[in-house]
């Protein structure tokens, strides 16, 4: 007996909303609008700001970042739904809602990374714990170059350039066989 999954399917695990079409605009969506529920939620408008700090990086941030390895956006709409919620706390913490302030300028002030950043950080450390067994994803199914030739990269700089490809999130194609096709454009 077959199953046939429907085209438009939501599955929830482990909380991420995971679509049938491998998007994560809905995971996004659900995610960014608890964050922002959570920040409109918090009753600490006449705190200092280091105690709106507090609760930005204790109550709202771990909502945005909760398993981002796994799901780290691709899309520009998606990127920028999420920072618009990290912006939204860096106006609430430092009680500047004018439209003319620079919001990357306010952030910086703050001395918050970008959620860019983050999520590559969390995407580097993931790969390395799975690379040193520190975690229970397994690195073993990549393939080692099996020869060292002029198109064969050496074992620490195969590894590196999977880092560099994780990181840009560029193709790992043309690393894939442990061969690099020298005429394609690299990352």
């Amino acid at each position: 007996m077959s199953h046939l999954v429907k085209s438009n399917c939501l599955w929830l695990t482990l909380g991420i909303t995971i679509s049938s079409d491998l998007r994560w605009h809905k995971h996004v969506n659900s995610v960014s609008v608890k964050a922002t529920r959570t920040l409109n939620l918090t009753n600490i408008y006449c705190c200092l700001p280091d105690v709106k700090t507090l609760a930005y990086t204790s109550l709202i941030r771990p909502h945005l970042e909760f398993a981002t390895a796994a799901w780290d956006p691709y899309t520009a709409c998606d990127i920028n739904q999420l920072d618009k919620v990290q912006h939204h706390a860096a106006r609430f913490v430092k009680n500047d809602y004018r439209r003319t302030t620079s919001m990357s300028g306010v952030v910086r002030d703050l001395g918050w990374q970008s959620l860019e950043n983050r999520r590559k950080n969390a995407r580097l450390a993931l790969f390395y714990k799975g690379l040193h067994g520190l975690s229970a994803i397994p690195c073993d199914s990549l393939r080692r170059p099996v020869r060292n030739s002029p198109l064969t990269p050496t074992h620490s700089l195969y590894f590196l350039l999977i880092l560099i490809a994780i990181s840009t999130r560029s193709s790992l194609e043309p690393f894939q066989n442990g061969t690099r096709n020298m005429g394609q454009s690299q990352m």
